[in-house]
């Protein structure tokens, strides 16, 4: 997956949310394309136990804060 990420960023694709392992078990990432099309790429991983515990916290907590996973402020 993160071949077809990579060609489209080299194509010339925007990173609206960098690509990588998330607390739902998915790989995953958005971009926008030259055209003005959104794209969201997205594969199942494993995670331990413990990273996913940890990746699920951060969300929560930037979730309370009012920011989301994936978005600059």
């Amino acid at each position: 997956m993160s071949t077809s990420y990579d060609r489209a960023v080299r194509a010339g694709a925007k990173v609206v949310m960098p690509i990588e392992n998330q607390f739902w078990d998915e790989r995953y990432g958005k971009l926008l394309n030259p055209f003005g099309h959104n794209w969201s790429l997205s594969m199942s991983v494993k995670m331990t136990p413990k990273e996913m515990k940890a990746k699920r916290e951060n969300a929560m907590n930037m979730f309370a804060r009012a920011e989301h996973p994936g978005k600059s402020k």
